[in-house]
């Protein structure tokens, strides 16, 4: 829910359980509680029982967050239209696709996504450092010269020149033959040399600022 409804993903960025609890927590609809036979005296997370409760705690008060939901707290959620967008869907940890299991799968639009290309002797840090400013994306690694940006929202204005980095839109990219299925890469970067650490000999290349669009 709180990665694919616009209201959920600006108010819950974090998908992280304990995350979605805590942020869950500051709501105040509905009303939550234990039952008199069965209570935590404190958080106990990663115990089965907690987790479920957490689960449903945030789960409910996203529920009460979505702008068409107005069913009374004694109605069953089943008859809830709100859900209707969220039912028989399984969701991909750090996947943009939603799988329908009844029925065709829709394809996200990806504006938030920008393909980057740059010399190999660049590093993550090297991209945080130039593209943190515009929204802090995620890294999806696709080779040692090219990667995926994906913001949490379109940026805007879109970041179109930042030497040594080359940026193409996705939707600009050449589009899969309609029986492929389309997934961005994994975040792992395949190169085995560590990361975070700057080669010797790189030279420095990075302007103050982006040529924005």
């Amino acid at each position: 829910m709180s990665c694919t409804d616009p209201v959920l993903r600006e108010r819950f960025p974090n998908t992280a359980l304990a995350d979605l609890f805590e942020e869950a927590q500051g709501l105040d609809q509905p009303a939550i509680g234990f039952a008199k036979t069965f209570m935590y005296d404190h958080n106990e997370s990663h115990q089965a029982g907690y987790d479920a409760y957490m689960t449903g705690y945030a789960f409910l008060r996203m529920l009460y967050q979505l702008p068409s939901h107005s069913l009374p707290l004694s109605s069953p959620l089943s008859s809830s239209s709100s859900l209707l967008p969220f039912m028989d869907k399984l969701y991909m940890m750090r996947s943009d696709l939603s799988y329908s299991l009844a029925g065709p799968d829709q394809l996200p639009k990806r504006d938030n996504v920008v393909r980057c290309s740059f010399p190999a002797h660049i590093t993550t840090n090297d991209i945080h450092q130039q593209f943190d400013q515009h929204g802090k994306p995620r890294i999806h690694w696709i080779d040692d010269t090219s990667c995926y940006l994906v913001f949490d929202v379109p940026p805007a204005p879109l970041p179109t020149d930042c030497h040594p980095f080359q940026l193409t839109p996705y939707h600009t990219q050449k589009r899969p033959r309609e029986h492929d299925q389309e997934t961005v890469p994994s975040a792992k970067r395949p190169r085995s040399h560590q990361d975070d650490v700057q080669q010797q000999d790189a030279p420095s290349e990075f302007p103050e600022s982006c040529q924005i669009m």
